[in-house]
């Protein structure tokens, strides 16, 4: 009897530890609230509230917050940093004609804004 109680105990054990080390749940809040940051740090910006350093953080926290999001946002949200992070603090490496502010490349950030938006689309938001 205390055989099977010790073996249904490392059962129990296990499971548990296995499920400790799974990935964290996304959750649909999660999602929402980052689909949400992204809309209004975009807003921000083009409304003239954000400067272009202060855009490139509100960009990272919009990273940071994908974190517990759906995976099609997560990814949508680290190419939406990478976009905004792109070459800054050196706008003479790229052409006039792709610049939309200092350092970034308006065609990638346009693709990766698009990217984000049609993401949360899918997910409802």
């Amino acid at each position: 009897m205390r055989l099977i109680l010790l073996f249904i105990s490392a059962v129990l054990l296990m499971v548990g530890c296995a499920q400790a080390d799974a990935a964290p749940d996304t959750t649909p809040d999660t999602t929402r609230y980052t689909c949400e940051l992204f809309r209004g740090s975009i807003s921000d910006y083009f409304d003239g509230i954000l400067t272009e350093a202060e855009f490139r953080e509100e960009m990272k926290d919009v990273y940071d917050a994908a974190a517990g999001a759906s995976p099609e946002v997560g990814e949508a949200a680290r190419s939406m940093l990478a976009a905004a992070t792109r070459n800054q603090g050196d706008p003479r490496r790229i052409p006039s004609s792709d610049r939309s502010f200092q350092g970034v490349i308006w065609r990638d950030f346009l693709a990766m804004s698009n990217e984000m938006t049609e993401s949360c689309a899918a997910e409802g938001y």
